[in-house]
């Protein structure tokens, strides 16, 4: 949790001091976060998390990008489990050119405490590029259905480096 609040409190830092240069958007991307899995009072897994995700967006307008990721994640305790997920998703530049608004969706796999669950992810996130060196913050929520009716929501934080 005290690393979730750390990072909100860095991207928020860096949002009113970053120059104001058009972000891209598009090619491959690379990044880690830190979250909250199991933030819903109802799920009934619950911990704090950490990923690695490799990905690639591509421009379909002059607004709107399609992307594609692949991602491993974690917990660091025992209560969560591995992770592994590959998501679709679409996205619009507003408020600025350097703020995209998204929405994800696709197929995720958890294991942990002798299962392995299969399950879908959708999710809707803001990724913002600080100026035009490549590197982005992202806030995101989640939501994951996953077999034996276990579901679980993660709100998480994040920097990425596009290249």
């Amino acid at each position: 949790m005290k690393a979730l609040l750390a990072s909100a409190a860095v991207a928020a830092a860096v949002l009113v001091s970053a120059p104001a240069a058009a972000a891209d958007f598009a090619g491959p991307r690379v990044g880690v976060h830190v979250g909250i899995a199991g933030d819903d009072l109802g799920s009934r897994i619950g911990g704090e998390t950490f990923g690695i995700e490799a990905g690639y967006d591509m421009p379909i307008s002059d607004a709107s990008r399609f992307g594609v990721a692949v991602e491993y994640q974690n917990d660091f305790g025992d209560d969560f489990g591995r992770e592994l997920s590959a998501t679709a998703r679409f996205g619009t530049r507003f408020a600025s050119d350097n703020a995209l608004f998204y929405v994800a969706g696709g197929y995720t796999n958890l294991s942990g405490g002798g299962e392995d669950l299969d399950g879908a992810r959708i999710g809707a996130g803001l990724e913002y590029a600080v100026g035009d060196s490549g590197l982005s913050l992202k806030v995101e929520q989640r939501y994951a259905d996953y077999e034996q009716d276990l579901e679980a929501f993660q709100t998480v934080a994040g920097v990425a480096f596009r290249f």
